[in-house]
């Protein structure tokens, strides 16, 4: 029998001012729902899902900054099944808003 290595994909420019919470302008979406944007402090952000998608070993996370944003650093991580945080940092290495935008990627396979 041959199993589906198609992974569900989430394809978005993702944008943050001042104090707000993240906004998403979605380019491609399979996941099968649309994910939610929180922030949660300076530079620290999280996409959240309903449903259990992001697996230990099977979530690949491609995030770029975007020219014009404050921040010089981003890292994007998994921080459980349903939840991915995002955090910007300034060039010094202190948390900072992005203040712009990413291109955000995500992969999840079967």
């Amino acid at each position: 029998s041959i199993t589906s290595t198609t992974p569900v994909i989430y394809k978005a420019l993702i944008t943050q001012a001042g104090t707000s919470a993240p906004t998403a302008t979605i380019i491609y979406n399979t996941l099968g729902e649309v994910p939610t944007f929180a922030r949660d402090g300076v530079g620290d952000y999280d996409l959240n899902i309903v449903g259990i998608l992001f697996g230990t070993s099977k979530t690949n996370i491609q995030a770029t900054l975007v020219n014009g944003s404050t921040a010089n650093i981003l890292k994007v991580v998994r921080t459980s099944t349903s939840e991915l945080g995002i955090f910007t940092f300034d060039e010094a290495g202190v948390a900072a808003d992005l203040v712009g935008s990413i291109y955000l990627l995500i992969e999840v396979y079967p």
